[in-house]
């Protein structure tokens, strides 16, 4: 997809957080949560082990796992962005969020997602980002 055929996608599910610091999510509960950029060293391993969402109504707070959350109003990623991301502008931070949301689509409201990195390849290995649904164990 290019870049304006990104922009115009429709999406109906977004995150939201819980806020549960035992499972390191800190955001409010309720405020919506996006995917920021990873870091990665000079050998292309992430700076940091864990991905963490950040929330977009309570800057620089960390939450580990988001909720899918049905919207009544399908949007689209240029106008999710304008309204609740106005810095987020770059290419790739786009395709990250695109990532995200069509992973989300695929889930039902309330489904838990977590962002994790993964190592592919044989001869030349990379280290992607990849989003997933999450599965919680309960303790007795």
């Amino acid at each position: 997809m290019t870049l304006d055929e990104l922009r115009g996608a429709r999406f109906e599910k977004f995150l939201v957080a819980r806020y549960s610091p035992e499972n390191r999510c800190f955001a409010p509960d309720g405020d919506i949560l996006y995917p920021p950029l990873p870091e990665f060293k000079p050998d292309g391993k992430p700076k940091k082990k864990k991905y963490h969402f950040l929330s977009a109504g309570t800057p620089d707070v960390l939450s580990q796992y988001g909720w899918v959350k049905l919207t009544e109003n399908p949007f689209s990623l240029g106008e999710f962005v304008n309204e609740y991301l106005p810095g987020y502008q770059l290419e790739v931070e786009l395709i990250l969020l695109s990532q995200l949301f069509l992973v989300i689509s695929r889930l039902s409201d309330g489904t838990p997602v977590a962002g994790d990195f993964f190592e592919r390849g044989v001869e030349r290995r990379t280290v992607e980002l990849s989003f997933h649904k999450v599965f919680f164990h309960r303790s007795k």
